[in-house]
């Protein structure tokens, strides 16, 4: 979790918003990358002074602005390279990219992405003729598939336009009896998952029509929609109970990603729809991603890409122990090198360091070390910033943190509920939004918020952060019998996460279970020789700050 209160801080004004003349210089080097580009160019187009336009771009992204351009085009060379469009060779490609000298251009990129860009292009050139032989085969799929729909009377079926890298989703009628009554049932439950999914971020959701009765095969839609993923189900009526069961396949490979059954009466449909409506697609976003994830880890690391490496942070960062955090972090790092114009890496960055921050202080570790992990949380949220053109919820997660070290508590609250309103699936944003209401005592909505989180989370992922904030919750309601468990079992999930003995030992202390409560301190003061009360007085939940550092000192931390 990021801390809750900062000691002594580096913290930017207030007023530091994003430049325009930032947004600008970015936008006119996306459009020119193959074209020589000076400064003076940049400044001209953005109506601001050469001096202001560097001393922005060290201060928003980090770097000076031909720096930036020359990774971008970089990036962008690296992403043709792997595409190998055609015949094309190194040089050709370099020369697209606005590299005019091509040795000083090898000699950077091998720097930079660990390979000359001949090896990248002979691997791109491998992946494109698997790329084709798949496609080849999909083709003739989908032309099987036109052709029955044909034959069965529906080959009008419209075909919806979907982003390129989009994972979409298609939702198939439900099966239900021909003539039953449970068709309008049917339709509603469908209509209604469709709307609530759609308001995932970047999640394209079809409702295909229902066929005419018997002609109905979601495999035939979902390749003629070019979907990745199907929502599928039938509705069982047996006397006075219904039930209904849903079911998440990968189109790709036909494999069963998800599925669940909800039972009710049938004289209280509205009932059973708002019940499935609320549930299953905290599920679906959560198998969704939890398959992305997945995916991406399977990738071999020199063909991943950003996108890939941030899918593969997000459950380290929940693990709840520093080695995951540095982890993360240099994932990250080697995410901003593969695409500087990635905004999601530098935000996980800037949220990484918040926790790691945390760690570091809570390990009493040098003041010098705590305020370089705080200045570096600053700088990659800013450059996040920056970088986003679309209020992705993970910039806003970092935006938070920083609002939140300036002390704004409201306004860092009112930028996780935003993030929450983008995307419903966002799961950090849940978590964050459950821990401020911890600090404010809220903690039957923080437990609900926690237990959202973790559904969204998936399976896969360690839940230690969660855990561990649904005890706090019971902690500050007084409920400690019901608190020890859920610190357990955080500690159980990952051993490694040995900060959560802090507030296991104060539990037991507070429940007079003295024995057990020296001995979780011994192993919280294996883990951090150097832990004081005043180390921990800076990062305790304030809703629990008090009555933690007091039973901690009850059973002899030192002040």
């Amino acid at each position: 979790m990021p801390p809750d209160d900062y000691p002594e801080r580096p913290s930017p004004p207030r007023d530091a918003a994003i430049p325009r003349d930032i947004r600008k210089a970015l936008d006119h080097m996306r459009r020119s990358r193959g074209e020589p580009v000076t400064v003076a160019e940049l400044a001209a187009a953005c109506g601001v002074p050469e001096r202001t336009l560097r001393k922005h771009f060290r201060r928003f992204v980090g770097l000076s602005p031909l720096a930036h351009l020359r990774r971008l085009r970089l990036a962008a060379a690296r992403a043709d390279l792997l595409a190998c469009e055609g015949t094309l060779s190194v040089t050709e490609i370099a020369t697209r990219h606005g590299f005019a000298h091509l040795g000083r251009f090898a000699s950077d990129y091998a720097r930079h992405f660990g390979e000359p860009p001949s090896a990248t292009l002979n691997r791109g050139r491998r992946e494109a003729e698997e790329r084709e032989q798949d496609r080849r085969r999909e083709e003739w799929r989908r032309e099987e598939a036109a052709r029955a729909l044909v034959e069965a009377g529906n080959g009008g079926a419209h075909r919806p336009h979907l982003g390129r890298h989009a994972a979409a989703l298609l939702i198939a009628p439900f099966e239900v009896a021909p003539g039953h009554e449970d068709a309008q049932f049917a339709a509603d439950l469908a209509a209604d998952l469709a709307a609530t999914l759609s308001r995932v971020h970047g999640f394209p959701v079809i409702l295909a029509p229902r066929p005419p009765a018997g002609t109905h095969d979601w495999r035939h839609d979902a390749r003629r929609s070019a979907a990745n993923y199907c929502l599928a189900g039938r509705i069982a009526n047996g006397g006075e109970r219904m039930r209904v069961v849903v079911q998440l396949l990968d189109t790709t490979t036909g494999a069963h990603l998800w599925g669940d059954c909800y039972d009710g009466l049938v004289r209280d449909r509205p009932a059973l729809l708002d019940r499935i409506t609320a549930l299953v697609p905290d599920s679906v976003a959560a198998s969704v991603r939890e398959n992305a994830t997945a995916r991406a880890e399977r990738r071999p690391p020199d063909s991943s890409n950003a996108g890939d490496l941030v899918l593969r942070a997000v459950p380290m960062l929940l693990a709840g122990d520093r080695a995951s955090v540095a982890r993360v972090i240099g994932l990250m790092d080697h995410a901003m090198a593969l695409d500087p114009d990635h905004a999601q890496a530098p935000a996980l960055g800037a949220y990484a360091h918040a926790v790691l921050f945390n760690h570091l202080v809570f390990a009493g570790e040098s003041a010098s070390s705590a305020m370089a992990a705080k200045r570096r949380e600053h700088e990659l949220a800013q450059r996040a910033t920056a970088l986003d053109s679309v209020g992705d919820p993970l910039v806003l997660l970092a935006h938070s943190c920083i609002v939140r070290g300036q002390g704004d508590r409201e306004q860092s609250e009112a930028i996780v509920a935003r993030a929450v309103a983008i995307d419903p699936a966002a799961s950090l944003a849940w978590g964050q939004s459950a821990w401020w209401k911890n600090g404010r005592r809220n903690t039957d909505a923080s437990i609900r918020d926690f237990n959202r989180a973790i559904r969204l989370d998936g399976t896969a992922a360690p839940f230690v952060d969660r855990l561990a904030g649904i005890g706090c919750a019971h902690f500050i309601a007084g409920r400690y019998a019901e608190a020890a468990p859920w610190f357990r079992r955080a500690l159980a999930a990952n051993p490694a996460a040995t900060v959560h003995y802090r507030q296991l030992a104060a539990t037991y202390a507070l429940m007079g279970e003295k024995r057990s409560a020296r001995t979780a301190l011994d192993a919280l003061r294996r883990a951090y020789p150097g832990a004081t009360l005043a180390s921990f007085a800076s990062i305790i939940s304030p809703g629990c700050r008090e009555k933690t550092l007091e039973a901690l000192s009850s059973i002899g931390l030192p002040p």
